[in-house]
């Protein structure tokens, strides 16, 4: 039975106001007027200003088989609100962050298991319907509701510390459970043309930035420049050469940084090097470099060079953890002296074969169809093999196939399987 969901309208405001009115519901709900007015207002169309959370909270219902049953509130979370230490520092970097409150408001659904799936039948349809790009909710249930958690980890929420609710709300000085459901952001990675030749190398002023944090101090080349703005190699070959590629990163629609792939290894038997990688700050340290490299390393099978200055250290890191969990720890480290580079010739250069990789993790395709005669000695070859393991796995099969022959005296057909199968 499929779960339907709509925002709240004035034909349900009756049934919501009396779930709120039992005694089950006042303990553990907000049971203020403020709210209620609010619940209201949203339901009129939101034509007056609201003082519950200046109106940005979203009411939905529920209903299964056209029964209302559960009332779910949705804000969206972001730093402009007072919502305290710990959601502050796990909001979405993408900022479709959103906050929820629930509940089973029908007593005929209480304990029939309904909650979890309800819960995560919703936020399907929230991402599909109202915000494609929400990829973090957040729920935060009072310590004292230990079932409450129980369904929402159901519903694939994980339990990332616990707080006091402060401020004036509902469940102020209690400790509240704070429960998040992360989803991966789309991840874009386009090939460039001359045409954005120019908003990479803008992007590049910013990749010389953030790399002055450990290798700054390399030579007098990292220092920042009279005028204030980072200078950087012209990447204008990666955008000429064939053997060259450039990549644009996107996060949704948003720019988040580049790719620049080149074939000077430093040994000759290797085909591609990672020459310059960058993702901008605000989509740092929360796994979309990884994705980048993984897919860029897909798309590119062959022998693979990632070349680290050694002050690097994060970078360091970062190259070893990923490469290792796509090669599975396949791959050789070594220190070489590079001649491109007469400040820091000394390099730690990671070498791996993606192509084995991506054989190793393909797919095989298989073809169904209707059998046909010339399949009756592959099928009895398989249901002989199925009837083998059976018995391995079960040594009483062969006693009980006897029992199953006489009560329903079939000796002939019984005769017949054992003569094909045994």
């Amino acid at each position: 039975m499929k779960i339907r969901f709509e925002k709240v309208t004035g034909a349900h405001l009756d049934t919501i106001f009396s779930w709120l009115s039992e005694p089950h519901m006042m303990e553990f709900w907000d049971n203020s007027q403020e709210h209620k007015d609010d619940i209201v207002n949203f339901a009129d169309g939101q034509k007056t200003p609201s003082s519950y959370a200046n109106g940005h909270y979203v009411y939905w219902i529920a209903s299964l088989e056209d029964e209302p049953f559960v009332m779910l509130m949705t804000i969206q979370e972001t730093h402009k609100e007072d919502i305290g230490e710990e959601k502050l520092k796990r909001l979405s970097k993408t900022g479709h962050t959103y906050g929820l409150d629930y509940m089973i408001g029908n007593p005929k659904f209480f304990g029939k298991g309904y909650g979890s799936k309800t819960l995560s039948d919703f936020i399907d349809y929230f991402q599909e319907f109202f915000d494609t790009r929400a990829d973090t909710f957040i729920i935060d249930p009072a310590s004292d509701t230990p079932k409450a958690k129980h369904v929402y980890m159901k519903a694939g929420f994980k339990h990332v510390c616990d707080f006091m609710m402060e401020g004036d709300v509902s469940g102020a000085g209690k400790v509240h459970h704070l429960l998040l459901r992360k989803f991966e952001p789309t991840v874009s990675i386009i090939q460039e043309t001359m045409d954005d030749y120019p908003c990479i190398q803008n992007m590049a002023r910013f990749y010389v930035y953030d790399l002055s944090r450990e290798c700054g101090s390399i030579s007098s080349d990292w220092a920042m420049p009279e005028d204030g703005l980072y200078e950087s190699f012209d990447f204008k070959n990666y955008f000429e050469e064939p053997s060259r590629k450039a990549y644009l990163v996107k996060v949704y629609d948003e720019i988040a940084g580049f790719v620049l792939l080149n074939q000077a290894t430093e040994d000759a038997t290797n085909t591609w090097n990672m020459g310059e990688f960058f993702i901008i700050a605000k989509f740092q340290g929360v796994g979309i470099a990884t994705r980048v490299a993984k897919q860029i390393w897909n798309m590119h099978p062959g022998m693979w060079e990632v070349s680290v200055i050694p002050n690097n250290k994060s970078a360091l890191k970062f190259w070893g953890k990923s490469i290792s969990e796509f090669t599975s720890g396949t791959f050789n480290k070594q220190i070489k002296e590079v001649a491109y580079d007469e400040h820091c010739p000394r390099r730690i250069i990671f070498e791996f074969d993606t192509q084995n990789i991506i054989n190793q993790n393909t797919v095989p395709r298989f073809v169904v169809r209707t059998s046909q005669l010339p399949d009756i000695d592959a099928m009895v070859s398989l249901s002989k093999a199925k009837r083998l393991a059976y018995e391995r796995a079960r040594p009483h099969f062969g006693d009980m196939l006897e029992k199953t022959a006489i009560i329903h005296k079939d000796s002939g057909l019984q005769n017949f399987w054992k003569t094909k199968i045994i």
